[in-house]
Protein backbone atom coordinates (compact mmCIF):
# COMPACT_ATOMS: atom_id res chain seq x y z
CA UNK A 1 0.00 0.00 0.00
CA UNK A 2 1.36 3.41 -0.98
CA UNK A 3 1.55 6.39 1.35
CA UNK A 4 0.26 9.46 -0.53
CA UNK A 5 3.09 11.84 0.39
CA UNK A 6 5.91 9.32 0.13
CA UNK A 7 8.50 10.29 -2.54
CA UNK A 8 9.16 6.67 -3.50
CA UNK A 9 5.45 5.96 -3.96
CA UNK A 10 5.07 8.88 -6.34
CA UNK A 11 8.09 7.73 -8.35
CA UNK A 12 6.74 4.18 -8.52
CA UNK A 13 3.32 5.41 -9.68
CA UNK A 14 4.97 7.55 -12.37
CA UNK A 15 7.07 4.55 -13.42
CA UNK A 16 3.98 2.37 -13.66
CA UNK A 17 2.16 4.91 -15.83
CA UNK A 18 5.14 5.41 -18.14
CA UNK A 19 5.57 1.64 -18.50
CA UNK A 20 1.93 1.42 -19.59
CA UNK A 21 2.78 3.91 -22.33
CA UNK A 22 0.95 6.81 -20.71
CA UNK A 23 2.16 10.40 -20.79
CA UNK A 24 3.05 12.30 -17.61
CA UNK A 25 2.02 15.94 -17.80
CA UNK A 26 3.51 18.30 -15.26
CA UNK A 27 0.17 19.97 -14.56
CA UNK A 28 -1.58 16.65 -14.10
CA UNK A 29 1.09 15.43 -11.70
CA UNK A 30 0.89 18.64 -9.69
CA UNK A 31 -2.92 18.42 -9.40
CA UNK A 32 -3.27 14.73 -8.66
CA UNK A 33 -0.34 14.36 -6.29
CA UNK A 34 -0.54 17.90 -4.78
CA UNK A 35 3.05 18.97 -4.37
CA UNK A 36 5.21 21.96 -5.28
CA UNK A 37 6.88 22.43 -8.68
CA UNK A 38 10.39 22.36 -7.20
CA UNK A 39 9.57 19.07 -5.50
CA UNK A 40 8.23 17.74 -8.84
CA UNK A 41 11.45 18.72 -10.60
CA UNK A 42 13.46 16.95 -7.90
CA UNK A 43 11.38 13.79 -8.27
CA UNK A 44 11.56 13.92 -12.08
CA UNK A 45 15.32 14.36 -11.84
CA UNK A 46 15.50 11.36 -9.50
CA UNK A 47 13.30 9.38 -11.91
CA UNK A 48 15.35 10.35 -14.99
CA UNK A 49 18.50 9.15 -13.21
CA UNK A 50 16.67 5.94 -12.30
CA UNK A 51 15.72 5.40 -15.97
CA UNK A 52 19.23 6.20 -17.19
CA UNK A 53 20.64 3.58 -14.85
CA UNK A 54 18.36 1.05 -16.55
CA UNK A 55 19.66 2.18 -19.97
CA UNK A 56 16.21 3.33 -21.05
CA UNK A 57 15.54 6.66 -22.68
CA UNK A 58 12.99 9.10 -21.30
CA UNK A 59 11.96 11.87 -23.71
CA UNK A 60 10.27 15.21 -23.13
CA UNK A 61 7.73 16.27 -25.78
CA UNK A 62 7.40 20.08 -25.72
CA UNK A 63 4.17 20.10 -27.73
CA UNK A 64 2.47 17.80 -25.21
CA UNK A 65 4.39 19.17 -22.22
CA UNK A 66 4.85 15.53 -21.19
CA UNK A 67 7.50 12.87 -20.66
CA UNK A 68 7.39 9.37 -22.13
CA UNK A 69 9.64 6.34 -22.49
CA UNK A 70 11.01 5.24 -25.83
CA UNK A 71 10.28 1.59 -26.59
CA UNK A 72 12.57 -0.85 -24.86
CA UNK A 73 14.99 -2.80 -27.02
CA UNK A 74 13.58 -5.94 -25.39
CA UNK A 75 10.12 -5.06 -26.65
CA UNK A 76 8.88 -5.25 -30.20
CA UNK A 77 9.27 -2.14 -32.35
CA UNK A 78 6.19 -0.66 -34.03
CA UNK A 79 7.41 -2.13 -37.33
CA UNK A 80 7.70 -5.60 -35.80
CA UNK A 81 4.26 -5.29 -34.18
CA UNK A 82 2.80 -4.20 -37.51
CA UNK A 83 4.40 -7.17 -39.30
CA UNK A 84 3.06 -9.63 -36.70
CA UNK A 85 -0.40 -8.05 -36.87
CA UNK A 86 -0.37 -8.45 -40.65
CA UNK A 87 0.54 -12.13 -40.28
CA UNK A 88 -2.36 -12.63 -37.86
CA UNK A 89 -4.77 -10.78 -40.14
CA UNK A 90 -3.74 -12.63 -43.29
CA UNK A 91 -3.57 -16.06 -41.66
CA UNK A 92 -7.22 -15.91 -40.56
CA UNK A 93 -6.31 -18.77 -38.22
CA UNK A 94 -8.05 -17.53 -35.09
CA UNK A 95 -11.66 -16.74 -34.25
CA UNK A 96 -12.62 -13.10 -33.61
CA UNK A 97 -12.14 -13.30 -29.84
CA UNK A 98 -8.64 -14.82 -29.96
CA UNK A 99 -7.61 -12.64 -32.90
CA UNK A 100 -8.56 -9.40 -31.12
CA UNK A 101 -6.98 -10.53 -27.84
CA UNK A 102 -3.69 -11.27 -29.63
CA UNK A 103 -3.75 -7.97 -31.54
CA UNK A 104 -4.45 -6.03 -28.32
CA UNK A 105 -1.51 -7.71 -26.58
CA UNK A 106 0.78 -7.04 -29.52
CA UNK A 107 -0.22 -3.37 -29.57
CA UNK A 108 0.69 -3.09 -25.88
CA UNK A 109 4.27 -3.95 -26.84
CA UNK A 110 4.69 -0.39 -28.14
CA UNK A 111 4.31 2.88 -26.31
CA UNK A 112 0.94 4.61 -26.71
CA UNK A 113 2.04 6.82 -29.62
CA UNK A 114 3.42 3.87 -31.63
CA UNK A 115 0.45 1.69 -30.72
CA UNK A 116 -1.97 4.28 -32.10
CA UNK A 117 0.08 4.50 -35.29
CA UNK A 118 -0.02 0.72 -35.81
CA UNK A 119 -3.73 0.65 -34.90
CA UNK A 120 -4.47 3.18 -37.63
CA UNK A 121 -2.50 1.14 -40.17
CA UNK A 122 -4.41 -2.08 -39.42
CA UNK A 123 -7.72 -0.52 -38.37
CA UNK A 124 -9.78 -1.29 -41.45
CA UNK A 125 -8.36 -4.80 -41.80
CA UNK A 126 -8.99 -5.49 -38.13
CA UNK A 127 -12.55 -4.25 -38.39
CA UNK A 128 -13.26 -6.44 -41.41
CA UNK A 129 -11.35 -9.52 -40.20
CA UNK A 130 -12.88 -12.71 -41.54
CA UNK A 131 -12.23 -15.79 -39.44
CA UNK A 132 -12.35 -19.26 -40.90
CA UNK A 133 -15.67 -21.10 -40.63
CA UNK A 134 -14.69 -23.37 -37.72
CA UNK A 135 -14.93 -20.44 -35.25
CA UNK A 136 -13.25 -22.50 -32.50
CA UNK A 137 -10.82 -21.30 -29.87
CA UNK A 138 -7.43 -22.63 -30.93
CA UNK A 139 -4.81 -21.26 -28.55
CA UNK A 140 -5.52 -23.76 -25.75
CA UNK A 141 -5.78 -26.63 -28.24
CA UNK A 142 -2.47 -25.70 -29.85
CA UNK A 143 -0.85 -25.63 -26.41
CA UNK A 144 -2.32 -29.02 -25.47
CA UNK A 145 -0.99 -30.57 -28.68
CA UNK A 146 2.42 -28.94 -28.21
CA UNK A 147 2.69 -30.35 -24.68
CA UNK A 148 1.55 -33.76 -25.97
CA UNK A 149 4.36 -33.61 -28.54
CA UNK A 150 6.89 -32.68 -25.85
CA UNK A 151 5.65 -35.39 -23.45
CA UNK A 152 5.13 -37.94 -26.25
CA UNK A 153 1.48 -38.50 -25.20
CA UNK A 154 -1.20 -40.10 -27.32
CA UNK A 155 -4.11 -37.86 -28.26
CA UNK A 156 -7.53 -38.83 -29.55
CA UNK A 157 -9.73 -36.91 -31.91
CA UNK A 158 -12.80 -37.43 -34.04
CA UNK A 159 -13.52 -36.00 -37.43
CA UNK A 160 -16.15 -36.31 -40.12
CA UNK A 161 -15.09 -37.22 -43.63
CA UNK A 162 -16.63 -35.53 -46.66
CA UNK A 163 -18.87 -38.56 -47.22
CA UNK A 164 -20.32 -38.07 -43.71
CA UNK A 165 -18.51 -41.00 -42.09
CA UNK A 166 -17.18 -40.22 -38.62
CA UNK A 167 -13.75 -41.49 -37.66
CA UNK A 168 -11.92 -41.63 -34.33
CA UNK A 169 -8.14 -41.69 -34.24
CA UNK A 170 -5.48 -42.13 -31.57
CA UNK A 171 -2.16 -40.62 -32.57
CA UNK A 172 1.18 -39.68 -31.06
CA UNK A 173 1.85 -36.23 -32.56
CA UNK A 174 5.44 -35.46 -33.48
CA UNK A 175 5.08 -31.75 -34.22
CA UNK A 176 2.74 -28.90 -34.98
CA UNK A 177 2.96 -26.39 -37.81
CA UNK A 178 0.82 -23.86 -39.64
CA UNK A 179 -0.09 -24.42 -43.29
CA UNK A 180 -2.81 -23.04 -45.55
CA UNK A 181 -4.81 -21.18 -42.91
CA UNK A 182 -4.72 -23.97 -40.30
CA UNK A 183 -2.51 -25.66 -37.72
CA UNK A 184 -1.47 -29.23 -38.53
CA UNK A 185 0.09 -31.80 -36.24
Amino acid sequence: MFIKNDKTSRVLRMNERLNKGEYLRKQEIKKSLIFLVKHLIGILSFYVNFILKQMREIVYDKTLNAYYLLSEPKRFTKKEVYALCKILIESRAFNHYEFNALIDKLLRQCNIKESKEVSKLIGNQRLHYIELKHGKDLINRIWEIATSVRNQNLISFEYQRQDGTEKKHHVKPVGIFFLSFTFIY
